[in-house]
């Protein structure tokens, strides 16, 4: 029940932050430390369940940590605020629920993307806000969490 909270509470973070970068290509960053912090205590709330497996934690939050590196190399072209979404993703989320929610993401990227590529002439020169696909892979991946037993 705690998780359910928790996860929720990351949620409506997230739902924020996507708004917010839709209107100005950057969150802010007590919001994602927020977000990170809640993820933080989902992954505490999964250690006292017993539901830990750590060689799959690993792999879950290996896409976040590696956005965040290009994030640094490439001196935050592809934002800090991105790895950190994918990061505190691949901490609230279980494997299914993980695997559900970057499907969904890259699917919806793709789709987006595609229909800005046919429509738009300057489509090459156009940034794309990432935390919106985030937050809906977010979502797809929190429902099946909501609806099991």
């Amino acid at each position: 029940m705690i998780k359910k909270i928790v996860i929720l509470a990351i949620l409506l973070l997230m739902f924020k932050l996507s708004i917010e970068d839709i209107r100005t290509r950057q969150v802010s960053k007590f919001g994602m430390y927020s977000v990170i912090f809640f993820a933080i205590v989902c992954k505490i709330v999964d250690l006292y369940n017993g539901k830990i497996f750590p060689e799959m934690e690993l792999i879950l939050i290996l896409p976040g940590i590696i956005l965040l590196l290009i994030g640094c190399v490439n001196k935050e072209v592809c934002g800090m605020g991105d790895g950190m979404a994918l990061l505190a993703m691949g901490m609230m989320l279980s494997v299914a629920e993980y695997l559900r929610g970057i499907i969904t993401l890259g699917v919806i990227t793709f789709i987006f993307s595609g229909m800005i590529l046919l429509l738009k002439r300057d489509a090459g020169k156009c940034k794309i806000p990432y935390i919106p696909f985030i937050f809906i892979g977010m979502l797809a991946g929190s429902i099946y969490s909501f609806v099991r037993k």
